[in-house]
Parts: C-alpha cells; sequence; structure tokens
C-alpha cells in the first residue's frame, strides 16, 4: 500500500533537509511553489510541512514562511567541581578537545534554575512514592 500524499511529500524535503540540499536556516519554498513542485493540493503540502514540524526539522513563522531548523550541535565535557580550581579547572585539556573537534572553544556559567512544571507533570510526580522512584534507578 502507497504512503499518502503528503508523507511521500514530507519524506522528500526531508530527505533534502539531511542531504544539506535545504540548507539550515533557509526558508523552504513558498506552499505555493510546492504545491507546484508536487501537484498536490493545498491542505496535502500543509499537512507534510506539519509533518516536518512534528519532526523538528522546519519552524513556520508567521507572515515570514517556513524554515530549516538550524541544529545546535552541543560539544559536551565533564567538568569537575575541584574547591581550588572551581569548575571547569580542565583548562588545556577542554581546549584540545574541543580544537580537535575543529570547532572553537569557549566557556560560560552553568545555569541552574528551578521551574515549575505543567499541571499533568505535577500530577505524575505528586503520584509516585519516593520507594518507586528509587526502584527504578
Amino acid at each position: 500500500m502507497a504512503q499518502p500524499m503528503h508523507q511521500q511529500i514530507a519524506d522528500d524535503l526531508r530527505s533534502q533537509i539531511e542531504a544539506g540540499t535545504l540548507l539550515a536556516g533557509k526558508q523552504l519554498p513558498t506552499e505555493l511553489e510546492l504545491r507546484e513542485r508536487y501537484g498536490a493540493s493545498r491542505n496535502t503540502i500543509r499537512d507534510a510541512i506539519k509533518r516536518l514540524t512534528s519532526l523538528g526539522l522546519v519552524v513556520t513563522k508567521s507572515s515570514q514562511g517556513t524554515f530549516v531548523v538550524k541544529k545546535i550541535d552541543p560539544f559536551v565535557t565533564t567538568l569537575s567541581a575541584d574547591p581550588e580550581r572551581g569548575f571547569g579547572g580542565e583548562g588545556a585539556a577542554f581546549r584540545s578537545e574541543v580544537s580537535t573537534s575543529g570547532r572553537r572553544p569557549r566557556h560560560s556559567v552553568p545555569k541552574v534554575e528551578v521551574q515549575v512544571p505543567p499541571p499533568e507533570i505535577a500530577r505524575g510526580i505528586r503520584s509516585c512514592r519516593i520507594s518507586d522512584a528509587y526502584s527504578r534507578l
């Protein structure tokens, strides 16, 4: 059984994004251009865009268009909490690791914050017993 047209279009656009044909930060062709290219209806194109949005590949900006998402490629390193040197005392090792990966080393102060969870998550948290949480670890 063939895939629905909107899925085929979404898959084609996803392949173009992954191949770099549609570049991160750049605008997708307009809805009209996509309709003409794929010979599809407006709703079919919109469903394909919704699919790409749900996959986190594109974002639609009101009155501006749909854009390929710029993926963040973080460099993660383990920092020590040496009381004499503070966080990030790794210094030369960190700079070397980052430089080796072809990136420019920089640092920022760690940010810690307490956030209030959405009601549905708060209900789930309240319904868990502490002993249950430890048994899952």
